[in-house]
């Protein structure tokens, strides 16, 4: 009976150490997007919920569980439209790549200026420029 005893006690310190040991990757990104141009920007679907002002930067974070060692190109970007709005009058209609990330513009990760602020911690800036705004044509 003491050996018993003994044994469970072994086999409770061991699933104690293993469930404290367990190491969830958790993933932190800050993405900052950058309006150099003179027009407000909007997107769509969600147009009411992402919306920058003329030469504005807007800030989203997240948080989540990744992989052991990730890189930025194991991150999608958070704001996926499929129509970026300059002003009112002139839109671009964004094409999405075979994979998430690759894209036109916003869409796909290798758009975006990326920085590593520590393990698992990126930080990703995108700027909307007078470039895309003269690719852009008059909404229908």
């Amino acid at each position: 009976m003491k050996y018993l005893n003994y044994l469970i006690c072994g086999i409770s310190l061991l699933s104690l150490l293993i469930t404290s040991c367990k190491d969830d990757h958790i993933f932190h990104s800050t993405w900052i997007y950058i309006n150099e141009t003179d027009s407000p920007i909007s997107f769509e679907p969600n147009r009411s919920e992402f919306n920058i002002g003329a030469k504005d930067t807007i800030i989203f974070t997240e948080s989540g569980e990744g992989e052991e060692d990730m890189t930025a190109f194991n991150f999608v970007p958070p704001n996926r439209p499929f129509v970026v709005y300059f002003g009112n009058s002139l839109c671009d209609t964004l094409i999405s790549g075979s994979s998430a990330n690759k894209g036109e513009a916003l869409l796909g990760i290798e758009n975006y200026e990326s920085r590593e602020d520590g393990k698992n911690n990126f930080t990703f800036t995108f700027r909307f420029t007078k470039t895309m705004l003269g690719k852009a044509k008059r909404c229908r």
